[in-house]
């Protein structure tokens, strides 16, 4: 029996930059443009470490989302609402404009 292995692509650099008018997503709190922003609270060291070319935080709200990412899905719309909302986020920064030359 032949047996084969594949690798997420979240395990290797699946955010390739192109130039410096790529946009990065993440669902993750991260480096990228459109992420989650998470509030430590007082008490929690949030400590960083990258990974596939992304600078990922490693507070309880992502570990959170890794959880929620491997249970079955509930709430659909939530999930659909929070990306637009942090994608609007990105819009709206004064910067933004450097990603439409």
């Amino acid at each position: 029996m032949l047996v084969q292995v594949y690798l997420d692509g979240g395990l290797s650099n699946n955010q390739p930059v192109l130039d410096d008018r790529t946009i990065r997503v993440n669902p993750l709190a991260s480096s990228s443009h459109i992420t989650p922003k998470d509030r430590p609270d007082m008490n929690e060291e949030v400590r960083k470490f990258k990974k596939a070319g992304v600078e990922l935080e490693m507070s309880m709200e992502n570990i959170k989302r890794i959880w929620r990412a491997t249970s079955p899905l509930q709430d659909m719309d939530y999930l659909y609402q929070e990306g637009f909302r942090r994608a609007e986020d990105f819009i709206d920064r004064d910067d933004f404009h450097s990603f439409c030359r």
